[in-house]
């Protein structure tokens, strides 16, 4: 009997068989399929929140997300009072791939998921997600004046004042939520920093004090390896300010 490393071929093989093959990439959702769903009024809730997880993933032409915005704002408005995590997943997702599409100027209107008056309170983790991808925007684009989104910055300043409470950081969702909008008030350079700087002064959490200090270093770091001096100066200065404030001794 012939042994394994006798060379014995397979009795069948193929009539083509490449031998620097590359290992296949997964398919990618098509585009215009995609959109064609989500736009579909009479797909089922479940195909339409896996639609939304997909779009976050796959990349969209200029004229395509001008298709996509409207239809992740309206996926937005409709399922985020809810309380099916499945639901809040898929919102979650769809915050993230609609706030990367704004330009700066255009942030502001990814306020109306943080808009007061609805039947149901916003799920913390909406507004942790509203708050995390302002801070993710604003880092790679700067804002060039001072308290340009005023809007925006009531609306950030409203989480910070409700969530910088000593009996609340501690439970999920609390701390991430209020440390990105305090850091996206920063980096705005609000006109609320004084009343925030006074907020975070009585506080005197120190554990969070710490965290959010490593937090606003790191980016202040960010910044100074991504834009010259003259582009993020200000915005520096004013994380620097935080930070200091963070570190004074408590009172």
């Amino acid at each position: 009997m012939a042994s394994l490393s006798s060379g014995i071929r397979p009795a069948i093989e193929p009539e083509h068989q490449p031998t620097d093959s590359l290992p296949e990439e997964p398919e990618q959702p098509e585009t215009e399929a995609v959109l064609t769903a989500l736009a579909d009024g009479n797909a089922m809730r479940e195909q339409v929140a896996q639609l939304v997880l997909e779009a976050e993933v796959v990349s969209f032409t200029a004229d395509q997300v001008s298709r996509l915005q409207p239809l992740l704002r309206r996926y937005i408005e409709r399922y985020r009072d809810s309380d099916d995590p499945a639901d809040t997943v898929a919102v979650a997702s769809a915050i993230r791939k609609y706030v990367a599409n704004l330009d700066r100027e255009e942030l502001p209107a990814i306020g109306f998921v943080l808009e007061v008056g609805h039947k149901a309170p916003v799920p913390l983790e909406i507004e942790l997600e509203v708050a995390k991808m302002v801070v993710r925007k604003l880092s790679a684009t700067l804002p060039e004046e001072a308290d340009a989104l005023p809007e925006l910055s009531s609306q950030l300043m409203d989480l910070a004042r409700t969530y910088l409470n000593p009996r609340l950081l501690p439970r999920p969702y609390y701390a991430a939520t209020a440390l990105n909008s305090v850091l996206a008030l920063v980096l705005l350079r609000s006109a609320h920093l004084e009343s925030l700087y006074g907020i975070l002064r009585e506080l005197r959490v120190s554990w969070f004090d710490q965290l959010l200090a490593r937090r606003a270093q790191s980016i202040e770091q960010e910044l100074a390896g991504r834009f010259p001096a003259s582009v993020c100066g200000a915005h520096r200065e004013s994380i620097s300010a935080l930070v200091s404030i963070l570190q004074e001794e408590a009172h």
